[in-house]
């Protein structure tokens, strides 16, 4: 699910000499119709396997959104048979929280989190734990299923790496550079300021051009155009 450590966890897998990761991280595939209507040679694009690379995965976080993609199980069966999935979890409220704050920091919503909440099916979709853990089992069998809890990760990252590995078959011995970093969290998080929607809604192509900017200019405007995010949703 979103904001269950996702990013550091997918990251970690990436960096496994044995496994091919896909670029970009969430390929969306197996839920959004504009990328699956692309077809299956679209995505094996995501994927360039190099020698030694034996095990291939991805990281989409809204595919545990069952409710909201009902066809996600079926297509994943269809096209993958018996694949190997990595569940990660965390305590409920906090997940929908930081999640409003992470669609916040990207621009993507301007209400609030009570307005988001009634209005977007994933955040309470992408909570109910138990209901999409058993649709997975019922799928693929429990032997398929791995789940790995947000808290545990926190405090011990290494050693659920480490399990996490042995569940999909590689060395895991292995420690990923920067295991025991902080993870990617909502502490810190800016949103645009009110003129950058204006200029988002008046001028046509102005996210394309934002993002073509150079790195230093876009760091810069980052500064100018954007205000941290305070506190958590209530």
């Amino acid at each position: 699910s979103p904001k269950c450590a996702t990013t550091a966890i997918c990251s970690h897998l990436a960096a496994h000499p044995q496994i091919c990761f896909s670029r970009p991280k969430e390929t969306f595939y197996f839920c959004w119709e504009k990328f699956h209507d692309r077809g299956i040679s679209w995505y094996e694009s995501c994927f360039s396997p190099r020698e030694g690379e034996e095990v291939i995965g991805e990281g989409t976080t809204l595919y545990a959104c069952i409710e909201t993609y009902p066809s996600v199980i079926g297509r994943v069966q269809a096209t993958l048979g018996r694949p190997k999935i990595v569940f990660c979890v965390r305590e409920p409220f906090s997940r929908m929280q930081s999640y409003h704050i992470e669609l916040r920091s990207q621009g993507l919503t301007r209400k609030s989190f009570a307005e988001h909440l009634r209005e977007n099916t994933e955040y309470i979709d992408g909570s109910m734990y138990g209901r999409t853990y058993d649709a997975y089992v019922e799928a693929f069998g429990e032997e398929s299923v791995h789940c790995i809890v947000y808290d545990d990760f926190k405090a011990d990252a290494g050693r659920e790496m480490s399990r996490c590995f042995a569940f999909l078959g590689v060395d895991d011995a292995f420690v990923p550079e920067g295991v025991s970093d902080r993870i990617y969290g909502s502490d810190g998080k800016r949103e645009d300021r009110p003129v950058v929607n204006l200029l988002r809604r008046a001028l046509p192509g102005f996210e394309a051009m934002r993002n073509m900017a150079p790195t230093p200019l876009r760091s810069a405007a980052k500064q100018l155009l954007k205000t941290p995010i305070e506190g958590r949703p209530e």
